[in-house]
């Protein structure tokens, strides 16, 4: 039996999954707010987010799915390395 991306995790709230940029070294933590957490960050809905581990920003979000917050996560970390290279030139 197939199972849908989309639906709600039914991981708890607090449970989040930890991606390292095989490049940049950074620690991306990609998690699901229902709407009160989401709320607690200044989103209005519900969905996948993501962010630097440890740091303090407003996630990134919300996502339908997981793997569209992994995906921007790993791009904006490979640009953010990409700017710093550019800056040191």
């Amino acid at each position: 039996m197939a199972t849908s991306t989309n639906r709600r995790p039914t991981q708890p709230a607090d449970c989040a999954l930890y991606a390292i940029h095989r490049v940049t070294g950074a620690t991306l933590e990609i998690f699901y707010a229902d709407r009160a957490r989401a709320q607690a960050f200044g989103v209005r809905g519900a969905g996948w987010f993501w962010r630097e581990r440890g740091s303090r920003d407003v996630p990134s979000g919300p996502f339908l799915v997981c793997l569209d917050a992994y995906c921007e996560a790993m791009a904006v970390a490979q640009h953010k390395r990409t700017q710093h290279i550019d800056d040191r030139e």
